[in-house]
């Protein structure tokens, strides 16, 4: 006998997330961590890809690095996904902790801020919480 999926319990193909972060430690921590959920995640390396990713279809949930280095930064990513994607929620995690950059990211829409280092449980609310989001909208 087969194990249900997350189609056969939810009723809903599984939830399409994009992984932004330049480091492939953080990425693939995130893909590995989110996989087993039932996700369908996507990994990029920095803004630009991210970009292309985004214009070639859509995702319920963008987990972007504030700070990515290229012309595209975290934020930027943040507001091509909503503007594109109206139902596509962001969580943003970074490394850099000050009350300005939750702000901005609170700000151009993030539905969540996590600062690093981040816990298996944290990621796996803020996602949830997030596709539960999207799909309401």
């Amino acid at each position: 006998m087969v194990a249900p999926t997350l189609i056969d319990i939810a009723g809903h193909r599984p939830a399409r997330v994009l992984v932004v972060d330049d480091e492939a430690s953080i990425r693939n921590l995130l893909a590995a961590i989110l996989t087993p959920q039932g996700y369908e995640v996507t990994v990029a390396c920095d803004g630009d890809e991210a970009k292309l990713l985004l214009e070639q279809g859509a995702f319920e949930v963008v987990v972007t690095d504030y700070l990515i280095p290229g012309r595209l930064n975290g934020i930027d990513v943040l507001r091509f996904a909503k503007e594109t994607h109206e139902s596509c929620q962001v969580v943003v995690i970074t490394g850099n902790h000050g009350p300005e950059v939750q702000e901005k990211a609170i700000r151009f829409g993030a539905v969540d801020y996590i600062p690093k280092p981040f816990s298996l449980e944290i990621i796996n609310k803020a996602v949830a919480n997030a596709v539960a989001i999207s799909r309401a909208a």
